[in-house]
């Protein structure tokens, strides 16, 4: 059967594409010449196929849907009429080029340059059996897909914390497709219970107490699928030192005053039993010192034996906690006494007796001086108006 039959021509070689042969075809080619008026006699030769060439009927890749760093396999269904043993060489190619080096019958998406997210992969293969080579076969594309970032790490910083610390969860993650990552985090409290709410890279534990317990849970995502999640170590809040502040009132007492030193006292574990001791200074030598009781807020201290321009000081400090751990932060205040001053004195007076012509009546007084000053008094009596008596009488103070 003729297969092909070229044009007249002068060249003399002339070439023809082989089919898929089958061992013991014959394979003749014919030569005619003509010097343009008659032909002359025509001339064969023949060639005889030794076997037939392998036919490959599929090519697939697995896996269907890669990844980035995944390993492709081609996977090859082919058969030879003639039983020989068929091998098979291949090339990978990526978005319609081939791969430079890709040519074994797997593709390792890991090496820079073979396949990264949204790239197309397809694999030519081509066999042979050793004799003849069959005709290449090109598998169906697979696209390569995203891959989830990976979470590797995360805690939380400052560790040691104490109660007033303001923490922050320290996530770190990879993503072998160079996607923008964002996280999500839950901080979880005692006995890992997630804290409504608490869903930000930061949390401060208001109302938290030396001792407490607290981690964060952290997950990563690309925009189109999440990561693994993972909880850091659980950190205990440090114990915050007990604190004590100090007001000393009245402003600018006078001597002789009474003054009265203020505190607040902040619990640092949170049992609020914390006890104050107030410490009391003349002049900077220590002068009286009071241990308070629990939720005591005030001591007082007379100044009827100092001077003027003497300096009290008062200093509060906590007790230490229930651990044991000193309490460090004092409260202290001071006052420099100013000169005594006089309190005008008052009184009060009373009659006693009828008013009638002839009549004696009795004046009662009462007085006070808040300077214990002796006082005199001065009765002056009239009528209508009209003074008609006036006389002094000091009296010693009560």
């Amino acid at each position: 059967m003729t297969k092909q039959t070229s044009p007249a021509t002068s060249s003399l070689t002339n070439t023809y594409v082989l089919p898929a042969l089958h061992k013991g075809d014959t394979i003749t080619v014919t030569v005619t010449p003509n010097d343009g008026a008659v032909n002359g006699a025509p001339a064969s030769t023949s060639k005889v196929v030794s076997g037939a060439a392998p036919i490959v009927s599929s090519v697939v890749i697995t896996p269907s849907a890669p990844k980035t760093n995944d390993l492709l396999t081609a996977t090859v269904s082919a058969t030879d009429a003639d039983g020989d043993p068929i091998s098979y060489t291949y090339q990978w190619y990526k978005n319609g080029v081939a791969i430079s080096g890709a040519t074994a019958a797997t593709l390792n998406l890991a090496t820079p340059g073979y396949g990264d997210k949204g790239d197309v992969i397809t694999v030519t293969v081509t066999p042979s059996d050793g004799t003849l080579t069959g005709l290449p076969f090109t598998s169906p594309s697979v696209t390569v897909q995203n891959t989830p970032p990976v979470l590797d790490s995360v805690s939380v910083s400052p560790n040691p914390a104490t109660q007033s610390s303001t923490l922050s969860a320290l996530a770190a993650a990879h993503d072998v497709d160079a996607n923008t990552l964002t996280y999500s985090y839950q901080w979880l409290g005692a006995g890992n219970k997630p804290i409504a709410g608490a869903n930000s890279a930061t949390y401060t534990p208001v109302g938290a107490c030396g001792g407490d317990k607290f981690s964060v849970q952290a997950t990563a995502n690309d925009g189109l699928a999440s990561s693994n999640t993972l909880t850091s170590a659980v950190i205990t809040l440090d114990y915050t030192p007990s604190t004590a502040t100090a007001a000393l009132s009245p402003s600018g007492a006078h001597v002789g005053d009474t003054l009265t030193a203020t505190t607040e006292v902040t619990d640092s574990d949170c049992d609020g039993d914390s006890i104050p001791t107030f410490v009391w200074k003349v002049n900077g030598v220590v002068t009286k010192t009071t241990v308070g009781t629990k939720g005591q807020t005030t001591d007082t201290f007379s100044t009827s034996a100092l001077k003027t321009s003497d300096v009290v000081t008062v200093t509060v400090t906590p007790s230490e906690d229930d651990n044991g751990r000193p309490a460090v932060v004092s409260g202290t205040a001071s006052s420099t006494l100013i000169a005594k001053v006089n309190h005008p004195p008052t009184a009060t007076a009373t009659i006693s007796g009828t008013p009638t012509t002839g009549a004696t009546l009795t004046a009662t007084a009462t007085k006070a001086d808040v300077d214990g000053n002796t006082v005199s008094l001065t009765y002056v009596w009239s009528i209508n108006g009209t003074v008609k008596q006036t006389s002094t009488a000091r009296v010693p103070p009560h």
